[in-house]
């Protein structure tokens, strides 16, 4: 049963309490105010959200959602469901606040499943939106806006470039899953989530643009003329105004002073016998200009306490913990979130990077915004010495990043920016959720650069993150991979 007498939440961290999470605004508010979903999983609890049945299953593409229940069954049974308290998503804003830090923190929040394909720009427009003059290059493509058939919208907003849109429910949908979006306000209109600039935290992968002194005519002749000019340079000055974007909203403090080159990654789980290795391969890297946040992930062995000796000994070092195993997926973003620099590259608990690693990404004039390097494989048996294999390189998989993973996240590095356009490791799928990560990097315009440069030690071993990591039976994973 719903409780009725549950109490409304405060904002204080969940700690295993389920939290029940329930629309009382409008589709275009209810899709913005989402992705406060994610501040709240973030005080370890269980989020159960309530929505019209026809949103329910694009809503439940939230990876902090762990519920989704009709509005329509409450109060009532809803399949059994307990709660300990519950929030309005109105009442969201109030408990986090609406700083850029904050409401940009988790975006994007909803999946975007594929991508534009080749040929002419696809820009998307709404039933009913005006159509400016056809720029050649361009194929329009109207794309429903009933919040009766939201999963019909989310599968036309996944195969665009562009959606050119007003204030309204596709701009918050396109939003939320980090699709390009121009959109067009009305004369007076000042939503206050759009502010009074070009871009907005909110949404970083928009662009909003406003009529002038010549009126709306004057407005559509720019958005004609800009669209003539991102067809003519075939999407590259488009997904480069949204990287920008994204990654000006998204660098809090990556170019302050205090802020490193590099952010390490580091998921920990039961790696006593073996992280010692991978944090003195760290701490002997040329480049001193990192810092590394690990985050154990449920560990019963002393993992937490060489974690919290390694912060005490570095600052650069920042210790994070989970209240319980929740894979590898959810150990990452853990990590992610607190990311401050200006790359982020991968280490896991068991791997050594080469003491060069971290300064080939302190060069100047890196022109890719993600790079996949070489890296040795290992053999450990864990009864002896690890065996060297073979050095897996990237060079040779650069066209079949949609047929196989080209890499383990040791062999990749990436603009912290892009996480504003790609999202976060899926924590929902079970199984090479970094190759699922890479393919939405590649969708969003991000420039691959390979190289045969070493980036560290991979230990393949019997009980490895890799091989260990929780695989619920009913969790997605990646076409073509096997367990």
């Amino acid at each position: 049963m719903c409780d009725p007498n549950a109490e409304r939440w405060d904002g204080s961290p969940l700690d295993g309490r389920t939290v029940l999470l329930h629309t009382d605004v409008p589709a275009p508010d209810a899709l913005r105010l989402l992705r406060y979903a994610g501040w709240a999983r973030e005080g370890g609890g269980r989020l159960v959200l309530a929505a019209p049945a026809p949103w329910a299953p694009v809503l439940a593409g939230c990876p902090h959602i762990d519920r989704v229940v009709s509005l329509d069954d409450l109060p009532g049974s809803a399949g059994g469901l307990q709660v300990d308290v519950h929030a309005p998503l109105s009442h969201l804003p109030h408990l986090f606040g609406t700083e850029p830090d904050v409401v940009s923190r988790w975006l994007p929040y909803l999946p975007r499943v594929g991508g534009a394909g080749p040929g002419p720009l696809r820009v998307g427009v709404a039933e009913g939106f005006p159509v400016p003059p056809d720029p050649a290059g361009v194929a329009w493509v109207r794309v429903p806006s009933d919040e009766r058939h939201l999963a019909r919208s989310v599968s036309a907003l996944a195969a665009l470039d562009l959606l050119v849109a007003g204030n309204d429910l596709l701009t918050h949908l396109a939003g939320a899953m980090g699709v390009t979006v121009w959109v067009v306000l009305s004369e007076g209109e000042a939503p206050a989530w759009a502010g009074g600039a070009e871009s907005t935290p909110w949404y970083p992968s928009t662009r909003l643009f406003r009529p002038g002194p010549r009126g709306t005519s004057a407005l559509w002749a720019r958005i004609t003329e800009e669209l003539h000019a991102v067809a003519a340079g075939d999407r590259f000055r488009l997904r480069t105004l949204h990287r920008y974007v994204a990654g000006h909203a998204l660098s809090r403090e990556a170019g302050s002073p205090g802020a490193p080159r590099v952010s390490v990654v580091m998921p920990v789980w039961n790696a006593a016998r073996h992280l010692p290795r991978a944090l003195a391969s760290l701490r002997g890297q040329t480049c001193p200009d990192w810092e590394l946040l690990a985050v154990d992930d449920g560990s019963d062995d002393p993992s937490p306490a060489l974690l919290r000796a390694a912060a005490r000994d570095d600052p650069r070092v920042v210790a994070l913990c989970l209240p319980a195993n929740r894979g590898p997926a959810a150990a990452r973003n853990a990590a992610l979130r607190r990311a401050r620099g200006e790359w982020v590259t991968y280490l896991d608990s068991d791997d050594a990077f080469e003491p060069g690693h971290l300064a080939r990404l302190a060069r100047p004039g890196i022109e890719a915004d993600v790079l996949v390097f070489a890296y040795d494989v290992y053999e450990d048996p864990g009864d002896g010495p690890p065996r060297f294999s073979h050095t897996w390189d990237p060079v040779f998989k650069r066209d079949r990043l949609h047929v196989r993973n080209p890499c383990t996240p040791l062999g990749l590095a990436h603009r912290r920016s892009l996480l504003g356009l790609a999202g976060l490791f899926d924590e929902r799928v079970a199984y090479q959720e970094d190759w699922n990560l890479w393919k939405r990097l590649a969708a969003s315009g991000a420039v691959f650069g390979f190289t045969p440069e070493r980036s560290g030690r991979y230990h393949r071993r019997p009980d490895g993150l890799a091989a260990t990591r929780r695989r619920p039976t009913n969790a997605p994973r990646e076409p073509g991979t096997s367990w």
